[in-house]
């Protein structure tokens, strides 16, 4: 069992021989030796917290990104990340996730979520394409993998 001292916020172990942790806060040179100081904040751990998550979501993205890439460079579709060539740039310009095309004129935005846009999913079905309109905007397409392996490919014989 352990609990938290509310003098000095360390970790403290439930003492078996009967000493209390008062008595090991009051000699302090038994207490640097004998319990090791906790020095997170709750704000510390949770700053911590978000960090890691912030990190396990972006090799995520970057897992997305490299399995596109590798997925149009097995099709015959040149293709490479944008993030190595983006070094130095900081976040200064919003560069597309991956280039691709004989110049590396196209580009693919990757978005990896967990449970997001189910409702592209659904309304894409069985079919190769779904086309996305909002009133007022451009249309956006959506290619089923299926179809994007079969007409890219095709694409990049076409000049455009």
């Amino acid at each position: 069992m352990v609990s938290r001292c509310q003098k000095c916020l360390v970790q403290v172990p439930t003492a078996t021989d009967g000493s209390s942790h008062e008595t090991i806060h009051n000699d302090a040179i038994q207490h640097d030796t004998e319990i090791d100081t906790v020095t997170d904040t709750p704000q510390e751990r949770s700053a911590q917290e978000r960090s890691a998550r912030a990190k396990r979501s972006q090799r995520k993205g970057k897992r997305g990104e490299q399995q596109l890439a590798r997925i149009l460079n097995d099709i015959g579709v040149p293709a490479r990340r944008t993030a190595p060539l983006q070094a130095g740039f900081g976040r200064q310009k919003d560069v597309a996730d991956v280039s691709f095309g004989p110049s590396y004129q196209f580009t693919a935005e990757c978005k990896t979520v967990a449970n997001g846009y189910k409702s592209v999913y659904k309304a894409l079905g069985g079919a190769d394409l779904l086309v996305i309109k909002v009133d007022g905007s451009k249309p956006v397409y959506v290619l089923s993998e299926s179809f994007a392996k079969v007409i890219l490919p095709l694409m990049m014989e076409v000049e455009l």
